[in-house]
């Protein structure tokens, strides 16, 4: 079952897709942050509209990739990323 999601908008918990278009990086952090259980904190640079697109299970790697494409840097931590 593959979720797409908006801003501030999740519609099943059994996620195993979801998919951004033009939406302000803020907004798309937060509702990774919301899905994933993990506070995703992003400074005071981070800024624009991105497009990110998920499917499968390998989060991760999806994530570290919308990251790199969009030129932003994280710390992970076990708490807090």
């Amino acid at each position: 079952m593959s979720v797409f999601l908006a801003a501030n908008q999740i519609f099943a918990a059994d996620l195993d897709g979801f998919e951004f278009i033009n939406r302000d990086i803020s907004e798309i952090l937060y509702s990774v942050s919301m899905v994933k259980g993990i506070p995703i904190v992003a400074d005071d640079t981070v800024s624009g509209t991105a497009s990110f697109r998920f499917a499968g299970n390998d989060f991760d790697s999806a994530f570290d990739s919308f990251l790199n494409a969009e030129r932003l840097y994280v710390v992970k931590s076990e708490k807090k990323w």
